[in-house]
């Protein structure tokens, strides 16, 4: 049995917590004589696989603050250096009652800007692992585009692949094309046999329908970040701009993620504002099935961010979307470059956060209701991909 240590780390929103409950539910239907896995990741993760080959521990919720490219807790506090060495301890406690022999870390690869942020919880991590047990497989669970290799210098890209061969043993890519990762990576082309795409990351299962209607809606989501707000009202104003159009008749149903929720109050007034209260309903409290379900069943237009759960979402449903990727102030490119790809190929409309107004957006929801997109045909069985994998790298 290969015991694995999947430590996600709880600064990243809802997404990451989807991605660690599809490999458990793999890992207990699939793999269950071969791979005893514990999942490390925050406590407020949604739905949770039980299986004897599955475990749980849970951390306090972090976020990053993309603007300042700090670390802050739930109330927007900047963290103390005590409560990230506690954190540090804490992974290296959980690592040395466990007793892994593969350490899997989802998006932390050792060089980008993003690991620069948290290599104060992951090397110590890496470092003890590796001493406790000569043998065990360092890898990682990455997305398949990157952010922060824009303006690199050449000596940073060298840094990067530097650290990448010193503490990875490979990079598992939750993609079906290494030629895309490389564009946003650009080192990775000097070691392509590090980096392997597994497969996007989606449920097996179709969702179920859970609203009694047939009745369509515009969709309204932004993952589980809290910088959404700019966003959701000028949502809220393209739909009382539309409320004389054809499109007038159809309700909006936004959809807030867990660190939104705080913004409930002022969004309602907003919509009361513009007169569209009776068009604009706000959800709270919704999971990944029933926002799933709604997305499948009952979604006239997705309008989001393009986080890569975004973009595998708008693959399992085929929904008609517009993309408004977050850029934070253009210090943020991951998505843009997700939201490019998928504009290019006319899978979905773009546009830019700089660009967005009310007029643009309905303009935008007006031609996006006119035209049926097709599914782009991605490989979407990552988790079961990336077990194959560890199970093969382990020599089993």
């Amino acid at each position: 049995m290969i015991k694995v240590l999947y430590v996600v780390e709880p600064m990243l929103g809802i997404g990451p917590n989807i991605d660690a409950n599809l490999i458990a539910k793999k890992a207990a239907r699939k793999f269950a004589e071969k791979v005893d896995i514990r999942i490390v990741l925050e406590r407020d993760a949604f739905q949770r696989e039980q299986s004897p080959n599955v475990s749980w521990e849970y951390l306090t919720p972090w976020r990053l603050d993309f603007i300042n490219d700090k670390l802050i807790d739930l109330s927007g506090n900047e963290l103390s250096q005590e409560e990230k060495d506690k954190r540090a301890s804490l992974l290296i406690d959980i690592c040395n009652s466990y007793k892994p022999d593969v350490l899997l870390l989802h998006n932390y690869m050792s060089g980008s800007k993003w690991d620069a942020i948290i290599d104060f919880e992951m090397l110590p991590l890496i470092g003890f692992a590796k001493k406790q047990n000569s043998h065990i497989k360092i890898v990682s669970y990455m997305i398949g585009m990157l952010d922060g290799f824009e303006n690199v210098t050449k000596e940073e890209e060298d840094f990067f692949l530097v650290s990448v061969q010193k503490n990875m043993d490979k990079v598992f890519l939750r993609s079906d094309s290494l030629d895309l990762f490389i564009q946003t990576c650009p080192p990775a082309a000097c070691r392509p046999d590090l980096f392997v795409p597994v497969g996007y990351s989606a449920d097996d299962d179709t969702p179920i329908k859970l609203l009694n209607t047939d009745d369509k809606y515009i969709i309204v989501s932004a993952g589980g970040g809290d910088i959404a707000i700019n966003l959701f009202k000028k949502s809220i104003e393209t739909c009382a701009l539309l409320k004389d159009t054809v499109l007038g008749k159809y309700t909006w149903k936004v959809f807030l993620g867990p660190m939104q929720e705080k913004n409930a109050n002022e969004l309602r007034n907003y919509s009361q504002s513009f007169g569209c209260a009776d068009k604009v309903e706000l959800i709270i409290k919704a999971d990944e099935k029933v926002f799933l379900s709604y997305l499948m069943y009952n979604c006239l237009i997705s309008i989001s961010q393009c986080g890569q759960r975004t973009f595998t979402n708008l693959e399992v449903t085929g929904a008609r979307s517009i993309l408004i990727p977050r850029e934070s102030d253009g210090k943020e490119f991951e998505q843009l470059n997700r939201a490019q790809y998928v504009d290019n190929i006319g899978r979905a409309k773009l546009i830019r956060e700089k660009d967005m107004t009310p007029k643009i957006l309905a303009d935008c929801v007006i031609q996006t209701y006119q035209n049926t997109p097709t599914r782009l045909g991605l490989q979407m069985n990552g988790p079961e991909n990336l077990l194959k994998s560890i199970v093969g790298i382990c020599g089993e």
